[in-house]
């Protein structure tokens, strides 16, 4: 049960079957900043003169745009694909994704025809396939007023409501042997969540299987033998742990790790039980700094890795349900390797021809010999790959329009490694940066984007840069960042010990190597970041003036520190992000930055809420005009 989002499109999530992560794709690369897929074609026709659709925005010190804008329609993402399941028969299940409307899909072969399959009534937001049973599914429905949980029959006959939408259920499991579904929902007219169990006969009555502790649950995995249930509890606290459950009576306790302190949080990816079902697998991160891949003893609750102590984190694994094959893939550089290992014969292997991107999902079909992978790349939007074991081959089962990215050369980066400062700016370190370069020798001005923070760069498909490469011809800095927690810490309490600077003295690292290059204008460089990366755009702009054209800030989160007087001009945007700060709270950064002297253009929506596609256009459309101001020669 993995959830999804379409990249650039909305902000729906999608489940697909076993997993429930959750793992939003619109922040592939740079993150929710750059999440333009379908607003680029409103921007598109704001560049025609016509007018958007919805209310104007609040715009202070911002001038009429006397150029248009280069037309960006065609680097619209309309169709995607995301991978969901294996049917009975060993298909790959779908959804496929055609402007605001997604299919559910079964491809019988590599570049094949798909085969669409009932799911009708609502938005599809989640599929698990029976094993056994080819054509019958449970699958999550929006229906605009809240999700439900429905089953599909084999049989045409009519569709079986699991749990209405007021329940708020999650994706149900299927048992191994195909007879029972276990999945939570909330109790009648309750805001507590229980656990249930049901069977695909028509007639069949949801069994209260536990009544949960409070917080957020998922049901993740059958043991092997269909006597335990594996969950996952959000908990009152945002701590995140792994509970097990008895298929039989219902008893409920936390997965024990030996070693780990009771009052200890972890960050907890993808789990689920081992194939002998005497274990449980999963990702975290408690004790180290990476997230790998860990295996507890249920008896005893003795740990051990899985995975070789990585630099990068390990960001998801299946295991073939025989045990044989174990795959993970994990980030090296912004872009994922998938590595292969035989557990009998005891050697591995990188899973070779995969699009030189991020990998989102990995999947062993029933035989274990096929592994579905979905992965994206800087010319290549979301699709769906097959790799065979047995002969060692991986074929691309979907193949999703770009426009004018995928037959560009200019569409891929380069990556480098710039020379940063470690801690305390004593040790020095490899900073990995993505860097795309536009048509011609240049030198090119250059747009440093800085994500927001909250979790590395990555090489996905980001419209936003392609843009800004084809048709701005602006060189695309994207630096691999360390975490953000030290930097957002020092700005909420100044006096605490973070290494505040680490984060700082990063970027401006990746500025004196961009004045290093012949290629790139070092006369011409603007910062671009959302949220804390927002804040440190400002915090950079004031800290290496002399170095910069230009700043652009969305939401900032926090204001930087008063140290440095910006001298450089800022663009403030607000209604990018999901929850923006208020408007009062935007309003006092704007006054702070204008009583220092800086010149500031402001836009925002409205109100409180965040930006609706064509507000979001006319944002971008701001942006566009501002890097054309102040990149121009």
């Amino acid at each position: 049960m993995f959830l999804l989002k379409f990249p650039r499109q909305n902000d729906r999530q999608i489940y697909s079957a076993r997993t429930q992560n959750i793992k939003v794709m619109s922040q592939f690369n740079c993150r929710s900043l750059q999440a333009v897929c379908g607003a680029l074609l409103l921007v598109a026709a704001s560049a025609r003169g016509e007018p958007p659709t919805s209310a104007a925005l609040y715009m202070d010190g911002v001038p009429a745009d006397e150029a248009s804008a280069p037309a960006a329609g065609a680097y619209t993402v309309p169709h995607a694909a995301q991978w969901l399941d294996w049917s009975a028969d060993g298909k790959p299940l779908i959804a496929a994704r055609d402007g605001e409307a997604e299919q559910l899909q079964r491809l019988d072969g590599p570049l094949g025809l798909p085969v669409p399959l009932a799911a009708a009534g609502g938005a599809l937001l989640g599929v698990a396939a029976h094993p056994y049973v080819e054509g019958e599914y449970t699958w999550l429905r929006n229906s605009g007023s809240g999700v439900a949980l429905l089953l599909q029959p084999a049989v045409p006959g009519a569709v079986r409501l699991l749990a209405e939408e007021r329940a708020q259920p999650t994706l149900a499991v299927w048992a191994h042997d195909g007879s029972q579904l276990a999945y939570t929902a909330h109790a009648p007219d309750s805001a507590e969540v229980d656990l249930y169990l049901t069977t695909n006969a028509a007639d069949a009555a949801p069994q209260l299987l536990a009544a949960l502790p409070p917080g957020g649950w998922q049901v993740l995995d059958w043991s092997a033998d269909d006597q335990k249930l594996l969950l996952r509890r959000l908990g009152p606290d945002g701590a995140v742990q792994l509970w097990l459950g008895a298929t039989v009576g219902g008893d409920l306790h936390p997965l024990k790790v030996v070693g780990q302190p009771a009052d200890a949080t972890e960050q907890i990816g993808r789990a689920r039980f081992a194939p002998d079902g005497q274990s449980v697998l999963y990702l975290g991160d408690q004790g180290v700094e990476h997230s790998r891949l860990r295996s507890v003893r249920i008896a005893d609750g003795a740990a051990h890795d899985l995975t070789p102590l990585l630099a990068h984190d390990v960001e998801d694994f299946d295991v073939s349900a025989d045990g044989h094959r174990l795959a993970y893939s994990y980030n090296f550089d912004g872009q994922s390797r998938v590595v292969l290992v035989d557990q009998q014969r005891g050697n591995e292997a990188i899973v070779p021809d995969l699009p030189a991107g991020v990998v989102h999902e990995l999947r062993f079909d029933h035989s274990g010999t096929k592994l579905a992978i979905n992965a994206e790349a800087p010319n290549a939007a979301l699709d769906v790959y097959e790799f065979d074991s047995q002969s060692g081959q991986t074929l691309r089962f979907t193949r999703t329009a770009t426009g004018p990215v995928a037959a560009d050369p200019q569409s891929l980066p380069q990556t480098v490694r710039v020379t940063a400062l470690d801690h305390g700016g004593i040790g020095r370190r490899a900073l990995p940066t993505l860097v795309f370069r536009p048509a011609g020798a240049g030198p090119h001005p250059v747009l440093v984007l800085l994500g927001d923070l909250t979790s590395e760069q990555r090489a996905g498909f980001d419209p936003f840069i392609q843009y800004c490469v084809r048709e701005l011809q602006l060189a695309v800095v994207v630096p691999v960042l360390r975490d953000g927690a030290d930097y957002a810490r020092a700005l909420r309490a100044p006096d605490d010990d973070a290494d505040a600077d680490g984060v700082l003295r990063d970027v401006g690292s990746v500025l004196v190597w961009i004045g290093l290059q012949p290629d790139l204008d070092r006369s011409r460089v603007a910062l671009m970041g959302q949220g804390l990366g927002g804040s440190l755009a400002l915090q950079t702009a004031a800290e290496y003036s002399d170095r910069l054209r230009a700043a652009i800030t969305a939401d900032a989160a926090v204001a930087p520190p008063a140290s440095g007087v910006l001298r450089r001009p800022v663009l403030m945007l607000r209604g990018l992000s999901a929850a923006p700060p208020s408007p009062s709270a935007a309003q006092l950064l704007l006054w702070r930055l204008r009583s220092r002297g800086t010149l500031v253009w402001y836009a925002s929506v409205a109100g409180n809420e965040a930006a609706d596609p064509a507000e979001r256009a006319q944002l971008w459309q701001v942006a566009a005009q501002f890097l054309r101001n102040y990149l121009a020669e």
